[in-house]
Parts: structure tokens; sequence; C-alpha cells
């Protein structure tokens, strides 16, 4: 029985006390966070870093700059579109994954990563018009096949979707619309979270 992996990503802007939401969803059994912001600096980044319990940085993958990933014992690294030409630089045994959109570009990163995200799998949440781009037969195709690295469906993921995902032959899946918002509180991103995870549980009894 395969279990499936649950993956957060950090909402893209800054939240207000999202180093305790963090932290909470961290305690609360969140196995691993994203922590992604396109708009924002290094700087910015390592603020936030540096509000995340030292005890959860095995559980955290930041967006693109290397140099934190050698300051401080995180996961690993997420490489963007802008990036990507840089997976094979060794990482010191830390994890690396990337963004892809199809199953080409997944077979020319797969040997350097330890998981991928495919997207968009279902309609996004957070990105409005962003449509799901996959036939389903086609992925069901696809993922029953040795794989070389492990992919993680991304795009619309609502606690309702993972047990679909899991069907298609996803090894996980990463969420962000369905978690956050740009008026989330503590209380609301916990719940929310609490039913993603309770919905893994389910799912990996499958």
């Amino acid at each position: 029985m395969r279990n499936m992996h649950l993956i957060a990503i950090t909402h893209p802007e800054e939240l207000k006390n999202e180093s305790e939401i963090i932290n909470t969803l961290f305690s609360e059994g969140l196995p691993c966070l994203h922590l992604r912001k396109p708009g924002a600096n290094i700087n910015k980044i390592e603020l936030l870093l540096e509000k995340i319990d030292k005890r959860f940085y095995n559980r955290v993958m930041i967006n693109d700059y290397l140099q934190l990933a050698e300051r401080y014992n995180i996961r690993g690294i997420h490489f963007s579109g802008q990036t990507k030409h840089l997976l094979p630089v060794p990482l010191n045994g830390l994890a690396k994954s990337c963004s892809c959109h199809s199953f080409n570009e997944i077979g020319k990163v797969a040997k350097y990563c330890n998981y991928v995200f495919l997207s968009p799998v279902f309609n996004s949440i957070s990105k409005k018009g962003y449509k799901a781009a996959f036939n389903f037969d086609d992925l069901v195709k696809k993922l029953s096949h040795e794989n070389m690295t492990k992919i993680i469906a991304l795009g619309g993921i609502l606690p309702d979707k993972i047990a679909k995902a899991k069907q298609l032959g996803f090894d996980g899946v990463a969420v962000l619309g369905g978690l956050w918002d740009e008026t989330s509180t503590l209380e609301k991103v916990v719940s929310n979270f609490k039913r993603y995870k309770k919905q893994m549980e389910i799912c990996d009894l499958m």
C-alpha cells in the first residue's frame, strides 16, 4: 500500500502572524512546507526562516535560494523555472524538487529530483482561470509507468481531491489555495489543515 505525501506551500504574500501559523502547522503534523515568496528578496525569506522553530527545519524546502540551504540545516531546495538550470549542482545530500507542467519536462529533470510537482491537475484555487491541463485517462497511463522520481499533484487540491489524486497514481499532493488566503488567521489555517490531514489518513487506508 502506497502512502501519499502531503506538502504545503506558503501563501505568496506576507501574512500576519505567518511564522506562528507555520510553527503551529508543524506541531499539528505537517510533514513538509515549501517556503515560496515570489516577490520577496533573500533577506525577507531569511527573516521568516529565522522565526520558524529550528526543530522543524528538516521539514522546510526553500524556493531557489541555494545560499540559505548552505547556511541552514533545512530539508532542501525547490527549483523554479528561473533556477532549474542549477539542478545538477551538488547540494551535500539536501533534497531537490522542481515544478513541471508536462511529462516531457519531468523526463528532463527526474534524475536530479527527489520529487517534482506536476500542475495544474485540477482547476487552480489560488490562480483564477488556471484550468486543469491533463486528461485523467492519460495521467493514469503515464503515472502507472515506473518513474525515476516521485510525482506530486499540484493545482486545485482541495481535501476531497486527495483520493482522486491517489487513484490517478500520484505519489502525493501539494496544497496552497485550499489552505491559505489573504485573510488567513491561525484558527482558519489550522482548521483547513486538519481537513487535509483527515483526508490523507482516510486515503492511506484505501
